[in-house]
């Protein structure tokens, strides 16, 4: 029992620590991101790179499955399939080794040509929710090139990373 605590607790931590440049670009992100539209209370997801060059399907897959982790007991969706079934309003977006200097702006203004750029050991990933063209909020994570979306630690960082965006008490509003 004590072990099983003891490796959540690492587990958790491995992932926080890899976190930053939290952006609150409005701190109301939370409230529309539960509030939905009239027609669909799912989110389109937007994913740019494939670190760990599997199926472009599998890995949207694993990041939609991991961002809606972060949120079990709502009513929200977060789907990569093209369907007529989502918001129009809101998207997020997941860039995998965007160059340096990307920001949630910049992902949020073209989700789909944000250039793949690999520069360290790490895997950088920009993830942001955002309203039209425009980020609600956004946040930076680092993970080990050597893990994979099998890893553990792969899903707790994109968990993690959703869960700070949305934080009802943000470290820092621009």
């Amino acid at each position: 029992m004590a072990l099983t605590l003891l490796i959540a607790l690492a587990a958790c931590a491995i992932a926080s620590d890899r976190i930053y440049n939290l952006n609150i670009y409005r701190r109301d992100a939370q409230s529309v991101l539960f509030a939905g539209s009239t027609k669909s209370k799912n989110v389109p997801v937007f994913i740019s790179g494939n670190p760990f060059g599997i199926a472009q399907v599998t890995l949207a897959n694993i990041v939609a499955s991991s961002i809606q982790s972060a949120f079990p007991n709502r009513d929200v969706g977060f789907l990569v399939l093209k369907t007529d079934d989502v918001r129009t309003d809101v998207s997020m977006v997941v860039a995998f080794d965007p160059p340096i200097g990307t920001t949630g702006v910049h992902v949020c203004r073209a989700p789909t040509r944000i250039p793949n750029l690999p520069t360290s050991e790490s895997v950088r990933t920009v993830m942001a929710f955002c309203f039209g063209d425009r980020p609600l909020a956004s946040v930076e994570g680092l993970l080990d090139r050597g893990s994979g979306v099998g890893d553990a630690d792969f899903v707790l960082l994109i968990r993690d990373m959703t869960r700070r965006m949305f934080e009802t008490s943000p470290t820092k509003a621009p």
